[in-house]
């Protein structure tokens, strides 16, 4: 593949390189992943006391080219502290056009890796361009990741808009390209709630008619990015405690898009999982099994305390989810744990990260087919 060049990729996920995510990603059929040029959010590994004591992001590198082999993908880093250790935090130095994250990078000279700029509000504009410069050189193609909605740290659904980011960053790395061309611009707007679409869309609409207006050039592509899967699905306009049915709006969004004509958007999104992680720690899960839908997300849940059994509530989830009317299989591996969590199979597995993997993994394979369709 050429550096830097989207070809076939129809579809940009973002996730982060937790163990959760990247299985889900290692069970992707070879035909979903040929469709994808998914962006990694890369984090520290997992510690271990005489192993991997600094948590080496080396670990997280090895399984994303183990992946991807030569299909595309883009490369960032993890923005929240406690998914970070010390390299990670090195990588955000400014210093002569973030010179650590650049050597980082070029020590992992693939052809198939499009480099994010690290975006600092306080760093200087020059240390900026620096980076883009010599990015766009070594890569041939660059991604800058925007934003234009800020969500409240307690409660992702208060929101409120800015665009502050299209003068900050954007007219400074255009300018600074040999050829705007060359950036795949993606736009985040994190967690979008229930019955807020349309502010969305049309908040990405006035981002990209912003950056079209500076006269600078157009990017690669435009990439919009959101999630509308909320932290806990047991609430009003989602589900109750045994079951729930509600919108994929980071879906319709992009339909909302397309329809205004944009003349290069390219479909991304959170891969059905929640932009904020949040600490765990005295967190009393329920089993619970997600299936997405084409524009859609289901869930079944059952306590451990009803079932009797520390994990047969997934059992019994997935039977149910078997049974609902509104579920359909896309043939994937996911679709295949579900079907084997309702015979009882005992090498699914039975905890949170296990089946955040098998709905991402229905998610991105679905997202595929539809998009081959359009």
């Amino acid at each position: 593949m050429n550096r830097g060049r989207l070809e076939q990729q129809r579809y940009i996920p973002v996730m982060k390189t937790s163990d959760a995510e990247l299985k889900g990603m290692h069970n992707l059929s070879g035909d979903v992943l040929d469709a994808l040029c998914p962006m990694f959010e890369l984090t520290k590994s997992r510690f271990h006391k005489n192993t991997n004591p600094d948590s080496k992001v080396e670990r997280r590198m090895k399984v994303i080219q183990d992946i991807m082999g030569e299909r595309p993908f883009i490369l960032d880093l993890i923005g929240e502290e406690r998914f970070q250790n010390k390299e990670i935090k090195q990588f955000f130095d400014e210093t002569d056009g973030y010179q650590n994250w650049r050597n980082f990078l070029v020590s992992h000279d693939w052809a198939s890796l499009i480099p994010t700029l690290l975006l600092d509000g306080d760093a200087s504009v020059d240390n900026l361009t620096e980076q883009a410069r010599q990015l766009e050189a070594d890569f041939g193609a660059v991604c800058l990741r925007i934003g234009c909605v800020e969500h409240d740290e307690d409660d992702s659904s208060a929101f409120e808009f800015f665009d502050d980011d299209v003068e900050d960053f954007v007219r400074p790395v255009f300018e600074a390209l040999d050829n705007t061309r060359n950036c795949i611009l993606m736009i985040d707007v994190g967690f979008i709630p229930y019955g807020e679409m349309g502010r969305f869309a049309d908040c990405v609409m006035d981002i990209i008619a912003k950056i079209e207006n500076l006269g600078l050039g157009s990017p690669k592509t435009y990439v919009p990015i959101g999630s509308s899967f909320p932290q806990m699905v047991a609430q009003k306009n989602y589900g109750d405690d045994r079951h729930g049915i509600f919108p994929m709006l980071e879906w319709t969004m992009f339909l909302r898009l397309r329809d205004r004509g944009i003349d290069s958007l390219t479909y991304g999104d959170y891969a059905s999982i929640h932009p904020l992680r949040y600490n765990a720690l005295g967190y009393n899960w329920v089993p619970r099994v997600d299936a997405p839908m084409a524009d859609k997300y289901i869930y079944h849940r059952y306590r451990r305390e009803i079932v009797g059994k520390p994990y047969a509530g997934y059992d019994l989830a997935a039977e149910y989810m078997l049974n609902d009317p509104e579920y359909e299989s896309c043939d994937s591996w996911g679709d295949k744990q579900i079907r084997l969590a309702a015979a009882h199979d005992k090498d699914v597995g039975r905890g949170p990260a296990s089946w955040i993997a098998i709905r991402e993994n229905i998610h991105i394979t679905r997202r595929v087919r539809l998009l081959e369709s359009l």
